[in-house]
């Protein structure tokens, strides 16, 4: 069982105030004893008299005592009705208080964390233009590398057309030479084989010589005005025999020896010069090289427009041509 404890203030009739009867009630007492005749009452006024103090007593009760005892506690109910709200509205308050203050506390907490969402966001923005200009960067130093390097490569891709170019012209040159040794040396074949041919013909003019100088000794005394012309043809015969044996021995001498080309540009056979030279005619320009002359000195073949050109190579790559 729960009991209510009594809370309600019993302090009532100790506050109670109760106003004083003023009124005079010694009405009987100021009577004459004869009062209707020496007051000259009547019996309604006598009545009346009688009745004086007791309506006194009641408009006192009614009109002062009750209004001041019922103000009274009336003024206590409401009172109490007063506090009992002054204190539900002073825990009202404190509750309140205590939400506000709670409700403060989470507003700086949360303050607090909009700031540090705030500064992260701050940082992370200067983070963002930190790495936005260091893409910008890396990008224009990427855009330079890649210029560079295109320059370099179209550069790289001159130099090789130009070694290409330098290649193909050496190599026509060197063909060209090649050719021409080859051909002088198709002509020093032929000029050696000539050479023996003429050793043949002469050790066959020796012989012829010698049988004419014994049929010419024979004849001598057939014919002795002839003895001298005779003589003279053995000794011319004789001087060719000579000459066609030393011819056949130098051909003999060089015969298996590689020739080559001596200071004065002619074709050498075991140190000797022949007298041919090792340069062989000019001849015409192959189709889509051009004619160069001795003006052209120092220039290298490049193709432009699909055409072999002469061109001037001053420097490349450091080095002079």
């Amino acid at each position: 069982m729960s009991i209510t404890p009594l809370s309600a203030d019993l302090n009532i009739v100790q506050s109670l105030v109760i106003p004083d009867l003023d009124d005079d009630l010694d009405v009987i007492q100021k009577l004459d004893d004869e009062p209707n005749d020496v007051g000259g009452l009547t019996a309604a006024q006598l009545k009346a008299k009688f009745d004086e103090g007791p309506n006194a007593i009641k408009s006192y009760i009614n009109n002062e005592l009750l209004p001041a005892i019922s103000d009274t506690v009336a003024e206590a109910d409401a009172r109490a009705k007063a506090e009992a709200t002054r204190v539900a509205a002073e825990a009202a308050r404190v509750t309140a208080e205590q939400g506000r203050a709670g409700a403060e506390n989470t507003r700086i907490s949360q303050e607090a964390a909009r700031v540090a969402v705030e500064q992260a966001r701050v940082a992370a923005e200067q983070g963002r233009a930190t790495a936005e200009q260091g893409r910008a960067s890396a990008e224009a130093t990427r855009v330079s590398q890649e210029t560079a390097r295109q320059d370099a490569e179209a550069e790289r891709a001159a130099a090789e057309q130009e070694r290409v170019n330098t290649d193909t012209g050496i190599v026509a040159q060197a063909t060209q030479q090649a050719t021409a040794a080859g051909q002088s040396a198709t002509a020093a074949a032929g000029s050696a084989q000539t050479a023996a041919q003429q050793a043949d013909a002469a050790a066959g003019s020796a012989a012829q010589a010698l049988e004419s100088q014994q049929a010419a000794a024979n004849s001598v005394n057939l014919a002795g005005g002839s003895a001298n012309a005779a003589q003279n043809a053995a000794e011319e015969a004789g001087a060719s025999a000579s000459t066609a044996s030393a011819a056949a021995a130098r051909a003999t001498a060089v015969a298996g020896q590689i020739p080559t080309v001596n200071a004065v540009g002619n074709w050498a056979v075991g140190g000797e010069d022949t007298g041919v030279s090792a340069t062989g005619p000019r001849g015409p320009a192959g189709a889509g090289v051009p004619s160069v002359t001795a003006s052209d000195n120092g220039k290298l073949l490049q193709v432009v427009g699909g055409v072999w050109t002469a061109v001037t190579i001053e420097n490349a790559a450091g080095g002079s041509y």
